[in-house]
């Protein structure tokens, strides 16, 4: 969440996930952006999206993203900050390098020949106590046939009922494409599209119609009011109930529950 220059407030989705899964982590999130840092397991993601981007926006040829996948690997590393947790270079190559390659035969075939790519958007969603609340982001992929496709890389399957049940991005991108007029009718059809680790693909297809888009902006509109009444100072509330609670994927965890918890009381099983 940020204050934008008029005054409003802009949410992006991956914020507002993270205050429905800690609401302590998304205040820190604001204050210490320095901190939320990547992995090798992001930067593998990040590759992947820039190879993916360069067959979409037509500036590479698909039988040559394999070919791409370690410059764009070098340069996402360089570029932002991360971690290692459990890949060597070479397999973070080798990974970004299979999945270019599934990406290209199973995924790339099925999607409109026509679209936006990394379409950005900017939402009015209502206002809260005078202050007008926003949503805002980048959407990987619009088609021309009013779609909306985000990509990603997993170690494991999606499974359809808990993202067509509880996922936030896509109820947040696709009223952003029906907002915008690329999405002309209800419900709107949206796809991950999932590159997995051991070279598999996975086309998850799921719908947002009326419904989804006015929950999602009472939960935004009502996260903006907690934010503006309650303030940024003092600590919000804690959570931990969801499984990214945790050193690998929290980078509060040290100074938050981590510094609470010994190892042998977080692994103790009977």
């Amino acid at each position: 969440m940020k204050v934008r220059e008029d005054g409003g407030i802009a949410i992006r989705q991956s914020w507002l996930n993270d205050f429905l899964q800690c609401p302590e982590k998304a205040r820190r999130t604001m204050l210490e952006p320095e901190l939320r840092i990547g992995s090798d397991l992001t930067v593998v993601g990040t590759a992947l999206h820039a190879v993916i981007e360069q067959v979409l926006n037509r500036t590479l040829e698909p039988e040559a993203a394999p070919v791409m996948a370690e410059p764009a690997l070098r340069r996402a590393a360089d570029e932002e900050l991360w971690k290692r947790t459990s890949l060597s270079d070479d397999e973070m190559i080798d990974q970004v390098r299979r999945m270019s390659a599934a990406w290209v035969t199973d995924v790339y075939p099925k999607m409109p020949s026509t679209g936006k790519v990394e379409w950005g958007f900017e939402t009015h969603i209502g206002e809260i106590d005078g202050t007008d609340v926003w949503f805002h982001g980048t959407v990987d992929y619009v088609g021309g046939d009013g779609t909306v496709w985000d990509h990603k890389s997993s170690s494991r399957k999606y499974q359809q009922w808990e993202k067509q049940r509880w996922a936030v991005q896509p109820s947040v991108y696709a009223l952003a494409a029906y907002k915008a007029g690329l999405a002309s009718d209800t419900p709107v059809p949206f796809f991950y599209d999932v590159m997995l680790r051991d070279g598999t693909t996975q086309i998850v297809q799921l719908r947002r119609d009326i419904g989804h888009f006015d929950f999602v902006i009472t939960q935004a509109l009502q996260v903006a009011e907690f934010a503006l009444n309650y303030g940024v100072d003092r600590p919000w509330p804690l959570n931990d109930q969801s499984a990214l609670c945790g050193p690998k994927w929290c980078p509060f965890w040290d100074t938050c529950k981590g510094r609470h918890m010994s190892e042998p009381e977080l692994t103790w099983k009977p």
